[in-house]
């Protein structure tokens, strides 16, 4: 008898268990939406773009305010709440990274000249990428587009990194590495490469001047963890002609003690 009562509930079981499945599907496509519009925007419109009724728009919408996964504003729209920024921060992998960072960019580019500064990360053995950019006060033709991967090869955070592979795996492998570049990326000549990546091995950091954009020069150094492992670089940029000799020699060190401080403080 135990066993047919608890048969006869599975169906309406299964299907609460659908119908609860369908208002999370709901509910993420509400707040897919506000995500993508970066605005708020008013109930009648997130059920036009999800095609959800604008009474299951609203039930949804009150849940969600409930968690703070969205906050309702005093004009009738929504916008995404706390939660759903604490989310995409734990998401985000660098976060901590960014945000200590932060103040020392900021500080960074202001004793520098008001010049741009970035942080960057290795994404793979062979690409790095960009996750937060300070722009200067004066417009440089080039721009890092955020985590758009870009090959480990010329530059100054390239040769920090490289040093960084051969502090792990030996020159034999970064030789190796190079020379398996394609054509147009592999630097010419590889020995001459491979003297300035030891030159950063021995330095602690990288003076890049028109190597991955012609015109632009930089200054690199790394943001070590406790086990010497490199948890990000941090780079000052600005055209050749800004970024002379006598600049070099005044913001270095500065870039140099930004990194290490940052590093300290994770």
């Amino acid at each position: 008898m135990m066993d047919a009562e608890a048969g006869a509930g599975e169906p309406a079981r299964d299907s609460r268990d659908r119908n609860s499945v369908a208002s999370v599907e709901k509910a993420m496509a509400l707040l897919v939406e506000l995500a993508r519009a970066g605005r708020p925007l008013p109930p009648s419109r997130l059920a036009a773009l999800s095609g959800i009724s604008q009474t299951g728009v609203y039930r949804l919408l009150r849940a969600l305010e409930k968690t703070r996964a969205v906050e309702h504003l005093p004009s009738g729209e929504y916008v995404l709440g706390f939660l759903a920024h604490e989310l995409a921060a734990a998401f985000d992998g660098h976060a901590r990274v960014k945000l200590a960072a932060a103040g020392a960019m900021l500080e960074l580019r202001e004793m520098c000249g008001g010049e741009t500064v970035g942080l960057y990360v290795r994404v793979n053995i062979s690409q790095f990428a960009c996750i937060e950019t300070l722009p200067g006060h004066a417009p440089i033709r080039h721009a890092e587009l955020l985590y758009r991967p870009i090959p480990i090869v010329r530059g100054g955070t390239s040769l920090v990194l490289l040093a960084d592979t051969w502090n792990h795996y030996g020159q034999a492998f970064v030789e190796r590495y190079l020379s398996g570049l394609r054509g147009d990326l592999r630097p010419q000549p590889c020995s001459t490469h491979l003297e300035m990546i030891e030159r950063v091995r021995d330095q602690g950091y990288a003076i890049s001047h028109g190597q991955r954009v012609p015109g632009l020069s930089s200054i690199s150094a790394p943001l070590r963890g406790k086990f010497d492992q490199v948890l990000a670089i941090l780079t000052l940029s600005a055209p050749t002609t800004r970024l002379n000799g006598a600049a070099v020699n005044a913001w270095r060190p500065k870039v140099v003690t930004a990194a290490r401080e940052v590093a300290a403080s994770l």
